[in-house]
C-alpha cells in the first residue's frame, strides 16, 4: 500500500517490535508522518519501562531518523480532502 501514512503510537511500538504486517504496509509509503503526541506518549511509556534506559535508547534511535518540521496551519491540512 503506497500513499501517505499518520503512525499512531501503536504502530510505531509495532515496528519496534518489527512487526512484519506493518512494515510490509510502510515499505512502499511514499510519506509517513508521526505527530508530536505519539512521541510524547512514547517517552512517557519508556519513563514508566521496567527497562527505562533501553526504551529511551529506542526512542531516540526513532528520533535521529525524523525530519521534523514545524507545525504550522498549512502543514496540518495536508490530511484534509483536496
Amino acid at each position: 500500500m503506497s500513499g501517505k501514512f499518520l503512525l499512531d503510537t501503536n504502530v510505531i511500538i509495532g515496528i519496534f517490535a518489527n512487526d512484519d504486517s506493518i512494515l510490509t504496509s510502510l515499505a512502499e509509503a511514499e510519506e509517513v508522518f508521526v505527530p508530536i503526541v505519539a512521541l510524547g506518549e512514547l517517552y512517557y511509556g519508556a519513563y514508566r519501562s521496567r527497562n527505562q534506559r533501553q526504551k529511551i535508547k529506542l526512542n531516540q534511535s526513532l528520533f535521529f531518523e525524523i525530519s521534523f518540521k514545524s507545525h504550522t496551519h498549512k502543514n496540518l491540512q495536508i490530511w484534509s480532502p483536496q
